[in-house]
């Protein structure tokens, strides 16, 4: 996780050198001695070679940022930056080419990468008072490529280039107290390809694709005085991100090609979003997707593989810092109308005994847990044998199984007494509910018996454990469970004790 982390701030100052985020003022001079101070508060430096004011204008040759920690190390240089005072603001202009070379160190492994960073014609305007400064700017494109790529003293054969057309962008930083920066951007299209080659068996993989009406919003609170490469120690004294980034319609064709087999990917979807935000108190991430399609094909595949999903989703939210009190956390899942082409089934299920309807996956849990560690201190997260937590409560806010005819739905909630850890052999005596509803379960294993897949003998005993656990409701093929514990301890099934 270290290495990730001093890789991220590397990159990091590369962006913003390159692009929107730094501290200001209204003058050419008071710009550039904000940058370096705002990094070195930040553990970067940054130099320029040769500086040049006249009449207004501020020139700055070879302008370098570099960060170095045990386990990453990154420079950035930035041939020429123009800044000239216009009537209070600051307009910025900078070389069209940019270079970043990186050096990462995990364990046995030396990753040294070269990359170049285009921004031809961009133009930047700075604004605003010292206490808050707005940076706008637009760039008719913005560019990164991997130049190259070293492993361990050995060059890789990748490439890879990204380029976005027509972007704009704000960022808005407060530096009275806590630097607060607020960010936002935008561009109709991205496009995107990459390719390597295996040196040891000469195999080969490119893909291509593009993504339209890209949008971003950010906002992250640094607070004086913290240290970035201690992120637990950041968080603590309030450092916060949130970020949540949206795009249109896209695709992607992918091409894998070896000595033996060839495979090739069409996919395609509607649109998609992802967020992230983390603070003292919780990590949060999600992303979902709407209208995906795949097409594959391949020398080994005997037919097409079509598939589609109508709409996709994962969300976490999990406490991340020690507590006296339980934190909220909570899991979502969703594959909503997953379904292949007929060759598929016919695969599967040659005799088309199962129906071939789209199949549904939903699971929302939500509950409330106490850390007994903060997640991102490495020294309280050492013994893999610590217990990390204490769960105190959780949720069944949505369950959902469709496939083969049948539907599974459930919800329910329980706590957890984690003063009793006996009753339960080592785990909190938990309280509460959840109630399922199964339709169309014995047609389905019916189904499956015929097609051989599931055994006489097991599916007499999965019907004996049904017939345990589940009353016959009033729908046809419906069977209905309320599982509970209660108060005494007892773990019941529709009101029958079991345990």
């Amino acid at each position: 996780m270290e290495q990730w982390k001093s890789l991220g701030c590397s990159t990091l100052l590369a962006g913003l050198l390159c692009s929107t985020a730094a501290q200001a003022d209204v003058t050419a001079a008071e710009v550039w001695q904000s940058w370096q101070d705002y990094y070195s508060d930040m553990g970067y430096t940054v130099t320029a070679g040769s500086e040049e004011a006249s009449g207004g204008t501020l020139t700055l040759r070879d302008v370098t940022g570099t960060s170095t920690t045990p386990e990453a190390s990154g420079s950035v240089t930035i041939g020429e930056v123009v800044m000239v005072e216009q009537g209070g603001a600051v307009e910025i202009t900078m070389s069209p080419e940019v270079p970043f070379d990186m050096t990462t160190v995990a364990e046995d492994e030396t990753v040294e990468m070269s990359m170049l960073f285009t921004q031809p014609d961009m133009v930047m305007t700075v604004s605003g008072t010292p206490d808050e400064m707005t940076y706008d700017f637009t760039a008719p494109s913005l560019g990164m490529s991997i130049t190259e790529m070293v492993v361990n003293g050995t060059p890789v054969e990748m490439t890879m280039e990204m380029a976005a057309s027509d972007v704009t962008g704000t960022s808005v930083m407060g530096t009275s107290g806590d630097t607060t920066v607020t960010q936002q951007l935008s561009a109709p299209e991205m496009t995107f390809t990459v390719s390597a080659a295996d040196p040891e068996t000469g195999g080969t993989f490119t893909m291509d694709g593009s993504l339209t009406e890209l949008t971003g919003t950010g906002t992250m609170v640094m607070p004086e005085g913290i240290d970035m490469a201690d992120m637990a120690a950041a968080l603590t004294a309030g450092m916060r991100v949130d970020g949540s980034f949206s795009y249109g319609a896209g695709s992607y064709t992918m091409d894998v090609v070896d000595a033996t087999d060839t495979m090739n990917i069409e996919a395609a979807g509607e649109g998609g979003s992802f967020d992230v935000a983390m603070n003292a108190e919780a990590l949060r991430y999600g992303a979902s997707g709407t209208g995906a399609t795949m097409a594959l094909t391949g020398s080994q595949i005997p037919f097409p593989v079509d598939i589609s999903l109508a709409e996709s989703a994962f969300s976490l939210l999990m406490p991340v810092s020690q507590s006296e009190e339980p934190a909220p956390f909570a899991f979502e899942t969703r594959l909503v109308d997953l379904a292949v082409n007929d060759e598929v089934w016919a695969m599967l299920d040659p005799m088309a005994q199962l129906p071939r309807d789209p199949a549904t996956l939903i699971l929302d849990i939500s509950g409330a847990a106490r850390m007994l560690v903060d997640i991102f201190d490495p020294a309280q997260t050492a013994d893999p044998e610590a217990v990390p937590g204490e769960l105190h409560a959780l949720d069944l806010e949505e369950l959902k199984l469709t496939f083969g005819g049948a539907d599974l739905t459930g919800d329910g909630a329980f706590t957890f007494d984690n003063t009793d850890m006996v009753s339960y052999d080592g785990f909190p005596k938990p309280l509460g509910s959840v109630s399922l509803k199964l339709l169309g379960g014995n047609g389905l294993l019916d189904k499956l018996i015929a097609m051989g897949i599931v055994p006489e003998e097991q599916a007499m005993g999965v019907r004996m454990m049904a017939g345990l656990f589940a009353n016959a409701g009033p729908g046809p093929d419906e069977l209905n469970s309320t599982i509970e514990v209660r108060e005494d301890g007892g773990l019941y099934a529709n009101g029958q004790r079991l345990k």
